[in-house]
C-alpha cells in the first residue's frame, strides 16, 4: 500500500454547469431563478465541497472524502498531482491541497509536505539520483543496488516506497533495517500509542500517523507462480498490495526518525517472486476520509490508503475478504431538510461481467485504529445494488451511484458532522463478486432550509401581541385582522423560497372553529388577513373566548410540504358592545390644559406654541 501523506488525486466528477457565480446563498438564489440554470455559491466552496443555488430554490451540494481544489491567489483550481521539475531545483505537484516538496536528487531530503500548525520532512539515508516523472509519481533509481525509491503525490503530501527489484539486492544486509531521518516544525513524535509512532501539534491534536506497514511480492496465482508481465516500479506502487505472498513489516519511531524493519523471511523465501514493494505508512488525519479493512491483517490500518479500494471475496491471489468505507463533512447540512442525497463511486474492476449485489451501510467514524478487528459500527443500512464495471470491453470501468437519502437525512436530522458509509460485497463468499473502487468519491446532496414557528403571530385590529388565557385581549369591533409572519430556521433568507402559513381559531371547548391558508409569499413577509364585520358576527359569538394557532408551511421541489410548529395559543374574547370613550387629560407642567374641542375660540392658552404637553388616556372595555 503506497502510503504516505494522502489526499485524493482529483476531484470524482465535473460539477453541474453554472451560469454565474453568486456571492452569498441570497445572491446566488437570485441569479438561479432569473437564468433557470445552477448558481455557485461562492463563499460556500471550501476544498472539499461546492454548493448550488437551484431554480427551483432547493440547494445542491457536492461534498468529496477528500480535497479537490485548492485556493490560489484567491482563486479556486482544480488538484493537478502531476509532478514536474521547479526552478529551484526541487520537484512538486502542479496544483495541491498542501505545500509539497520533493527532492530533486542529491543528500539529504526526500520531501516535505506542509500540515496543520507546521511541516513534516522525511530524509534520506542515501544521496538521491535525479528522478524520472511520470505523473503523480517520482522514481529514484538504483538508491541501493537493485531498488528504487518511489514517491507518489497526493493532495495533501506524499506517499514513499521500496522496491526490491531482485532477490540479491534483497539479502542486501542494508534491507535489514532501514532508517529515514525526520524534521519537523510544530509537532511532536508520541511513540505511546498502540497503533504506533504519530506526530501531533502543539496542543495534542494528532495531525500525522505512522505504524502500519506492509510488504507484498509480485507472484501471481498462475499455474508457474509468477509475475505475468514484467512491470516498472511506479507501476508495482501503484498497484497496490496485490502479490499473492505479503507481510505486515515494523514500523518504528523515535525522536530521529522512522525506521522500517522488513519481513526477512519473506525476502528470502523460495516462493518469493520479485520485484518486493516495502510500503511504510504515514497518514494525514482530518474529517474527510477513507480505508479498508482487511480480513487477512485484521490489526494493519489501511486508512487514508492512496489505493484502489477494495469489496469483497478476492479469491485469485491473496485470497482476502476486504470492506472500504468512505467518509465526509457533512456539519453544513445539520438541520436541514434531505431532497436527495447520491453517494458517488467509480469502480476500476470487477471480477467478471456478471452483475453482482453491493451493500451500503452507514457507520460510525472511521480511524486511524479503523482494522478488520476494528471496524466502525453499523449504524443504519442504506440499500444494496448489483453492477459490474471494469472487467473488460463489455463492461468498462465507469462511475457508481447509491441512493443514500433517508441515511443522510437521518444524519442532518441529528446534526451529525460526519457521515461514513461502508461498501460491502453482499455475498462475501462469491469470488465473482470482488471489486475495487478509487479512493475519490463524491456525496452529492439536494436540500431545502425546513421552515420555523412564526416570528409573528397577533392581532392587529386590535393591535396586540399573543395574549394569554389569563388576560385575553378583548375584541370590540367584528372586523378582526390577524398578522403571522412565517420563517424558516435561522431566519435564513432564500429569494426562491416562497412560504405559507396555517392559521386556525379554536373554540373554548378546542373545537377547530375558522381556518385559513395564507400567502404564498417570501420569507419574512407579513400575512395578514381580516374578518369583517358580517362575517365576524356569524362566526363568533358575542361574549365568547376562542384561541388561535399559525404554523409555517413551506412547499418544497418535489411536491412535498414542510411544516412548523405551531405559535401559540392566543387568545381573545368576543365583546359586541362598543367601550365608552376614553378619558383624556394634558398637562403643561403642573397646569391642566383644558378640552376646546366644543369651543376652541374661547379656549384659555395654557401652554405655549412648540411646548411640550404630557396627555393621559384611561378607558376600559366593557365586560
Amino acid at each position: 500500500m503506497a502510503t504516505g501523506l494522502h489526499a485524493l488525486p482529483a476531484a470524482a466528477a465535473p460539477p453541474p454547469p453554472v451560469s454565474k457565480v453568486g456571492r452569498d446563498s441570497a445572491e446566488a438564489a437570485k441569479f438561479a431563478a432569473t437564468s433557470g440554470s445552477p448558481v455557485e455559491i461562492a463563499n460556500l466552496t471550501t476544498e472539499t465541497s461546492q454548493t448550488f443555488a437551484n431554480a427551483n430554490g432547493s440547494f445542491t451540494a457536492e461534498t468529496s472524502n477528500g480535497p479537490v481544489r485548492v485556493k490560489r491567489d484567491g482563486a479556486w483550481h482544480t488538484i493537478d498531482t502531476t509532478l514536474e521539475f521547479r526552478s529551484d531545483g526541487t520537484v512538486g505537484p502542479k496544483a495541491a491541497a498542501s505545500e509539497i516538496s520533493l527532492s530533486g536528487g542529491g543528500a539529504g531530503r526526500i520531501g516535505t509536505t506542509g500540515v496543520p500548525d507546521g511541516t513534516w520532512t522525511l530524509n534520506s539515508p542515501w544521496t538521491l539520483p535525479r528522478p524520472t516523472l511520470n505523473g503523480s509519481t517520482a522514481t529514484y533509481a538504483e538508491v541501493l543496488q537493485g531498488v528504487d525509491l518511489v514517491l507518489d503525490a497526493t493532495s495533501e503530501g506524499f506517499s514513499y516506497n521500496l522496491v526490491v527489484k531482485t532477490r540479491e539486492a534483497g539479502s542486501d544486509p542494508a534491507l535489514k533495517s532501514i532508517h529515514f531521518p525526520v524534521e519537523t516544525e510544530g509537532l511532536s513524535l508520541r511513540t505511546n500509542r498502540p497503533e504506533g509512532p504519530a506526530y501531533v501539534a502543539a496542543d495534542g491534536r494528532l495531525v500525522l500517523t505512522a505504524g502500519d506497514a506492509v510488504m507484498w511480492d509480485s507472484a501471481k496465482s498462475s499455474p508457474q507462480g509468477k509475475a505475468v508481465v514484467p512491470r516498472k516500479s511506479a507501476q508495482l506502487v501503484e498497484d497496490g498490495p496485490a502479490g499473492a505472498h505479503a507481510s505486515e513489516m515494523e514500523l518504528r519511531g523515535d525522536e530521529s526518525g522512522l525506521t522500517m524493519i522488513p519481513n526477512a523471511e519473506l525476502l528470502k523465501a523460495s516462493s518469493t517472486v520479485y520485484p518486493v514493494v516495502l510500503d511504510p505508512e504515514t497518514k494525514p488525519v482530518g474529517r474527510t476520509a477513507w480505508a479498508a479493512a482487511w480480513e487477512l491483517y485484521p490489526t494493519t490500518s489501511f486508512f487514508n490508503t492512496s489505493h484502489s479500494l477494495g469489496v469483497g471475496y478476492e479469491s485469485y491471489e491473496q485470497h482476502k475478504i476486504v470492506r472500504s468505507f468512505f467518509q465526509y463533512d457533512t456539519a453544513q447540512f445539520r438541520g436541514k431538510k434531505i431532497t436527495e442525497a447520491v453517494m458517488k463511486t467509480y469502480e476500476t474492476h470487477s471480477a467478471s461481467c456478471e452483475k453482482k449485489s453491493v451493500t451500503v451501510s452507514r457507520t460510525t467514524t472511521i480511524t486511524t485504529r479503523t482494522t478488520w478487528n476494528n471496524q466502525p459500527g453499523v449504524q443504519m443500512e442504506a440499500g444494496s445494488q448489483s453492477f459490474a464495471k471494469g472487467y473488460s470491453s463489455a463492461c468498462p470501468d465507469g462511475y457508481v451511484e447509491f441512493d443514500v437519502t433517508p441515511a443522510i437525512a437521518d444524519t442532518a436530522a441529528n446534526g451529525y458532522g460526519t457521515a461514513t458509509f461502508r461498501l460491502r460485497a453482499t455475498d462475501e463468499k462469491d469470488g465473482l463478486a470482488w471489486k475495487q473502487f478509487k479512493s475519490d468519491s463524491v456525496l452529492r446532496i439536494s436540500y431545502v432550509t425546513p421552515p420555523d414557528v412564526p416570528r409573528q403571530l397577533g392581532l392587529t385590529d386590535p393591535a396586540t401581541g399573543c395574549d394569554t388565557a389569563a388576560d385575553p385581549v378583548n375584541v370590540g369591533s367584528f372586523n378582526i385582522q390577524f398578522a403571522v409572519e412565517p420563517i424558516l430556521q435561522g431566519r435564513v433568507n432564500e429569494p426562491n423560497a416562497r412560504l405559507q402559513s396555517d392559521l386556525e381559531i379554536f373554540s373554548s371547548t378546542g373545537r377547530l372553529h375558522w381556518s385559513r391558508r395564507l400567502g404564498p409569499d417570501l420569507p419574512g413577509t407579513v400575512q395578514k388577513i381580516s374578518i369583517p364585520n358580517t362575517d365576524a358576527a356569524k362566526i363568533f359569538l358575542d361574549g365568547a373566548t376562542y384561541h388561535y394557532r399559525a404554523r409555517t408551511v413551506y412547499p418544497i421541489p418535489g411536491g412535498e410540504t414542510l411544516v412548523s410548529e405551531y405559535r401559540g395559543p392566543c387568545f381573545f374574547k368576543v365583546d359586541r358592545d362598543a367601550p365608552p370613550p376614553p378619558v383624556v387629560t394634558a398637562k403643561y407642567g403642573t397646569r391642566d390644559v383644558p378640552n376646546c374641542h366644543n369651543a376652541p375660540s374661547t379656549c384659555e392658552e395654557v401652554a405655549p406654541f412648540g411646548e411640550g404637553v404630557s396627555f393621559t388616556f384611561e378607558g376600559k372595555h366593557r365586560m
